[in-house]
């Protein structure tokens, strides 16, 4: 359709096949154009490399009666699964892959968590290279953590005032994640008194909705949660790393509770997804040499100030104002400026924790996202 095609001729994968053909002959093959094309070899030597179409003729066209596939299944199980995309389209996967478990998995959430992996690599990386380290990123532990309810919301209630959904902020050694689990039956009305329940720490008797489970502690219903109350969450998570070497794969390990040692920041919590994007879209209002240099800042103090003791960094008043200021007196957009921006805590927060650097690398080092 692109090359000027009608719309009954893509609609039939042999009519299109030709087409294709006699579009390729008269603008390359028959010389129909003032500048001819030419098709070089770019692993060449400047000085060696020839035009790949010189004298070259169309003998033959075939079709594929299927679509084209952009995800190549490599691996699928009940509980594991592996697939090679686009690096361009990895993270809308990932935001797929998210919606469609929040929509089919929101009631137990909090117990059957997905843990999300992204592997980039170039086309030269061999193969077997990326899988291992895909493979690693499935070693992850997934074990309960304590959480405490900071908030609590009922969502668009039904006639008689039971809420379709609840959303949940609950906090954890200075993180905060927002997650909604649905409390409706399929027919949005039913009241679902089965799954969406929670662990919760000590013996609350007093909820409308509540049981002692066979490991002996109490669960409650997620509408009856209260400010407060601390709950057990097997959080969903997100990991990624850039194979620049195939060696790097090698760093890919977890500790006993989830986290990376070479890389403190990852895996980040799956519901973090939408933050993160937030602060990218608000970061990268600076040019991308404003970006490098002040990452390159902050990060070059934090190594000369705290060394391999990183997590120091986090509650040093002068490392904070230093990154602070480091944001506030970039060139910001007349547009953007930083005084009026809504989420420059966040900025500052994400820059103290190594996100924004993390953001920088998957934005502009990995997915090559082009920015003056």
């Amino acid at each position: 359709r692109q090359l000027g095609a009608e719309s009954g001729i893509c609609n039939s994968p042999a009519t299109a096949a030709i087409f294709v053909e006699d579009f390729i002959r008269k603008r390359f093959m028959d010389g129909q154009q003032t500048m001819p094309l030419k098709l070089f070899n770019t692993d060449d030597p400047p000085d060696r490399r020839q035009n790949l179409l010189q004298g070259a003729r169309i003998i033959d066209t075939s079709h594929e009666d299927a679509a084209y596939a952009t995800a190549i299944p490599i691996l699928a199980e009940p509980r594991t699964f592996m697939m090679l995309v686009s690096a361009d389209k990895a993270l809308e996967v990932i935001k797929a892959i998210k919606t469609k478990y929040e929509t089919e998995m929101g009631k137990v959430r909090n117990r059957l968590p997905l843990s999300l992996g992204a592997v980039f690599f170039g086309r030269r990386t061999p193969l077997f290279a990326a899988l291992d380290a895909a493979r690693h990123m499935f070693d992850r532990p997934s074990t309960p953590q304590p959480w405490q309810v900071h908030s609590k919301t009922d969502l668009a209630p039904t006639d008689d005032g039971w809420p379709r959904r609840v959303a949940l902020t609950l906090e954890r050694d200075g993180c905060s994640i927002t997650l909604e689990t649905p409390t409706v039956m399929g027919d949005d009305k039913t009241k679902d008194l089965w799954y969406p329940y929670w662990r919760v720490k000590g013996k609350p008797a007093d909820r409308e909705h509540w049981f002692i489970g066979p490991d002996g502690k109490h669960w409650v219903h997620v509408k009856d949660l209260r400010e407060g109350d601390t709950v057990h969450l097997t959080p969903s998570t997100f990991d990624f790393e850039y194979l620049d070497v195939t060696s790097r794969r090698f760093e890919i390990y977890y500790n006993e509770d989830g986290s990376r040692p070479t890389h403190p920041t990852r895996p980040y919590y799956l519901e973090d997804l939408e933050r993160l994007d937030e602060l990218w879209e608000a970061f990268s209002q600076l040019s991308r040499t404003q970006l490098k240099q002040i990452l390159q800042t902050i990060e070059t103090t934090r190594q000369r100030w705290f060394g391999r003791e990183n997590k120091k960094s986090l509650d040093d008043g002068t490392f904070q104002k230093f990154v602070r200021n480091t944001l506030a007196n970039a060139q910001w957009p007349k547009a953007h400026p930083w005084k009026k921006l809504p989420n420059c805590d966040r900025l500052v927060e994400a820059a103290l924790r190594g996100e924004l650097t993390d953001l920088a690398e998957l934005h502009l080092s990995i997915l090559k996202e082009k920015k003056e």
